[in-house]
């Protein structure tokens, strides 16, 4: 058990390391702008390469990140997302559905008109801290230490 905790660590500096950080969000929400880990959103890529985007939107009558007003006055909105590399470049070519698409591939790269959204950065070693804590709580309740 005494090198389990020194493993966990390596571990998660490996994930850190081979990971990408993207934003995650779209401008007027509710919700505060995420940092989002590529290793902890499954296989969301599925066999391409996952990139970090940003691009523009209008919205219209079917769209529904918007809403009605929003639909009938065809507002603008920013999105920041993770996508996969074909997908981004794909939407980059579509210049009549999304405006201002950017696909980058460094931590934090799709941070393009963010000068308004609330960022909330998530770090692959909190997720490591949090794991390990667990597993010690764990390891001690099973072990009778209180």
């Amino acid at each position: 058990m005494k090198y389990f905790f020194g493993l966990t660590f390596i571990l998660g500096y490996i994930l850190h390391v081979s990971s990408l950080i993207c934003y995650y969000g779209i401008s007027d929400s509710s919700l505060p702008l995420l940092a989002l880990d590529t290793t902890v959103t499954g296989n969301r890529c599925g066999n391409d390469t996952c990139v970090c985007s940003s691009y523009k939107f209008v919205c219209t009558s079917d769209d529904s990140r918007c809403s009605t007003q929003q639909q009938q006055t065809q507002v603008q909105k920013s999105v920041w997302t993770v996508l996969a590399r074909a997908t981004c470049l794909q939407m980059g070519l579509n210049l009549t559905s999304f405006t201002s698409v950017t696909c980058c591939s460094t931590n934090y790269c799709n941070n393009q008109n963010l000068n308004a959204a609330i960022s909330i950065k998530f770090n692959s070693y909190l997720y490591l801290f949090l794991i390990t804590l667990t597993f010690y709580v764990l390891y001690c309740h099973s072990h009778g230490y209180q």
